[in-house]
């Protein structure tokens, strides 16, 4: 029996993270031969002005023939890399850089999520979530939450919590239907903290918090009626 990897917690604030997720891009588009992405994941996107004062204003075409060098260079002639726009994918690349492609996209839609308070954006790529391509298990970002809260109101909690124990679920949504805000739409939408992991011997007495609507993978409405994927 495989023992389990251990995991570790690592505590980051968000430009360290977008840091990290510029080197991991960097080796990942160099491991496919993209050079040029690489290159600007390195210079072209660097902040820090006194740093800038040392780079030049690099071309299109010199970052290409830098790249078509480079190509040639590490990727031997039958490696179908050596032609103008001819790349590996991801999965043609090694073990490592497939790891950094999957931490990097984990904490890439963190930021982007975060970025956008809390809310999803499906038509741009950084909203995706990462396919797990190495061997490793995904990374997690613990504090992560893919979801938003919104009240009910405490004078229905008694009432829903007795429903719960009858199972009767249309009357539920019947009462928590006014709460869910029209303007958001979501993967998944629940009234927690009910759901059919939880008995209804569980919600004896008032252990529980608080009683919300719980919209997972929220996206606002203004959002994703003008987004390409619709």
């Amino acid at each position: 029996m495989k023992k389990r990897e251990q995991k570790y917690n690592l505590k980051l604030t968000k430009n360290q993270m977008g840091v990290i997720c510029r080197a991991l891009e960097a080796l990942e588009r160099a491991q496919m031969g993209q050079f040029k992405i690489a290159l600007e994941q390195i210079f072209e996107f660097e902040s820090d002005k006194e740093y800038r004062k040392h780079l030049k204003d690099v071309s299109w075409d010199e970052y290409n023939a830098l790249e078509q060098m480079l190509k040639s260079f590490i990727f031997n002639r039958d490696s179908g890399t050596q032609q103008n726009n001819s790349y590996f994918g991801i999965m043609g690349t090694s073990e490592s850089a497939k790891i950094a492609y999957e931490i990097n996209k984990v904490l890439g839609q963190f930021l982007a999520v975060e970025q956008n308070d809390g809310y999803w954006q499906p038509a741009y790529r950084s909203y995706d979530d990462p396919l797990h391509l190495s061997q490793e298990p995904i990374a997690e970002v613990a504090e992560f939450q893919k979801y938003k809260d919104f009240p009910i109101p405490k004078k229905h909690w008694s009432e829903l919590r007795k429903l719960f124990a009858d199972g009767d679920l249309t009357s539920m949504w019947n009462i928590a239907n006014p709460y869910i805000p029209k303007d958001i739409r979501a993967s998944k939408t629940e009234i927690y903290p009910f759901s059919d992991k939880l008995a209804p011997k569980d919600m004896n007495g008032d252990h529980f918090d608080d009683v919300c609507i719980r919209m997972w993978k929220p996206e606002k409405r203004e959002e994703f009626e003008g987004s390409s994927h619709e």
